[in-house]
This record gives C-alpha cells, structure tokens and sequence, in this order.
C-alpha cells in the first residue's frame, strides 16, 4: 500500500511539471559565453593584425643587414689574425735565405691587413650605428632600389621606381665620395688579401722547409679547396641564380 501510494504521488508530480513547462513561455536557449558580442561582427582578436605596430627599427633589413655583416668581418679579422699571429711565431726564423724572407714578408703582411681589417669593420659598423632616422630612411630607399634589385622596368621589388633617381655630379665630387665608400666597405677585401698573404707564407714556408712529398701533399690539400671557393664568388646578385640556388639547397639537404 506505502509503495502503490509513493508511486501515484510521483506520477501526479511529474504531470504538473510537465503541464507548467507547456504553460509557461518560453525562454531563448542562452548559452554563456567567455566574449560576449551584442554585434554582427567578430570578437577582437588577440593577435596584432600583419603589419600593424611595425615600427621603422623593424622594418630596415638593410640597415641591419650591412651591421651583422661588418660585425662578422670584424670577428672574422680578429680571429684570424690570432691564428696567423699563432703560425709566425712557430714558423718564422731569422733572415737567413731568401725563402725565409718572403715567408716573413708574407706573415707580417697578412696579420698587418687582418688586423686593419678588423680595425676598419668595427668604425664602419659605428658610423652605421650612429646614422639618423632620416639617413636610416635613405639607406633603405637607396639600397633597395639599386640595380641589383631593381627588375629590367627599372622597379623595385615592391614595383615602385626609384625614389632618388641618380644625379650629375663633378669628378671631383664622384671621385670623393668613391673614395669615402671605399673607406667604409673596404674591410672585406683586406681580410681576402690577409688570407692570401698568410696561405702564400705557409706554401713558401713548406716548399722551403720540408720535403717535396710534403710540400705536394699540403698543396694539393689548398688546391682541392679552391673550386669552393669560387664558386661562392660565382654567386653573385642574379636573383634567378640566387632563386635556383636556394631550390637547390633544399633538394640537397639531409638530416644532419
């Protein structure tokens, strides 16, 4: 009797709720959201949009570019002038033959042009440190518009011309400023002609104190390195030469 009375009571609750729900209006089906939008449109996103909050610091690759690199001729100088200082003072002797001499020559010189290299590099990345924004702003335009990177229209690679075209001037003029960029870029071909001294002081050092199966031997090891060498020189500034080259890498490429 409990249970059959329990039961019909249940029953009879369940009825009137139901007949409440049927009875009362209906709500929106709400669901909570973290971001809630009253608009059309979507929530902000969190991200910065590409390009946006881009200062000019960021955007000049050039300027940049040009202080990386003379900082690593600046180490490149540094460092190899240790080692050569390190190869003249084992291999060198006293002024006795004439082999000897040149081998002196060839060292003192080498580690001379090294060292002004590495001299050179550095005061060429502080005066590119201490440009104005404006002349920050010049070195880009310019750089970019070079005719390394400008195509056979005569447009830049964002497909405007060049915003400073090239002006006449005087010789004397052509001639000082060729003068003054020379200054500036030429660390990197004192440090080619330091390497050269110090290779040909160690060649003439062999072939001069050793036997000749040695001295060939040494030699051959040079000679088989040279191809390397300028084949980087060989890869100029062609974009379709430097475009191959880059798919070419990828395709070459293993898992070391």
């Amino acid at each position: 009797m409990v249970d059959s009375a329990f039961e019909k009571n249940q029953e009879l609750y369940a009825k009137n709720i139901f007949v409440a729900n049927r009875q009362s209006p209906r709500r929106p089906n709400i669901s909570p959201t973290l971001f809630p939008n009253t608009s059309n449109q979507l929530p902000p996103s969190p991200y910065p949009s590409p390009g946006a909050g881009v200062s000019k610091e960021r955007a000049r690759t050039q300027h940049e570019g040009l202080i990386s690199g003379f900082t690593t001729i600046t180490v490149a100088g540094a460092f190899i002038a240790a080692i050569q200082a390190q190869i003249m003072g084992s291999a060198t002797s006293s002024d006795q033959t004439i082999a000897d001499r040149a081998v002196n020559a060839f060292y003192i010189g080498g580690l001379i042009l090294d060292v002004m290299s590495a001299c050179l590099a550095f005061l060429t990345t502080r005066w590119l440190e201490r440009l104005t924004e404006s002349e920050k702003d010049l070195l880009e335009k310019e750089f970019s518009c070079r005719p390394s990177n400008l195509d056979e229209e005569g447009h830049d690679d964002k497909g405007g011309p060049s915003p400073f075209p090239p002006e006449r001037r005087s010789w004397q003029d052509t001639m000082f400023y060729t003068w003054l960029g020379i200054s500036l870029f030429v660390p990197m071909p004192l440090l080619i002609f330091g390497i050269v001294c110090m290779l040909a002081g160690i060649y003439t050092n062999v072939w001069a104190q050793h036997s000749a199966a040695v001295a060939g031997m040494v030699t051959l090891a040079g000679a088989a390195t040279l191809p390397f060498v300028v084949g980087i020189f060989f890869i100029g500034r062609k974009k379709r030469r430097r475009a191959e080259l880059i798919i070419r890498l990828s395709e070459m490429q293993g898992d070391w």
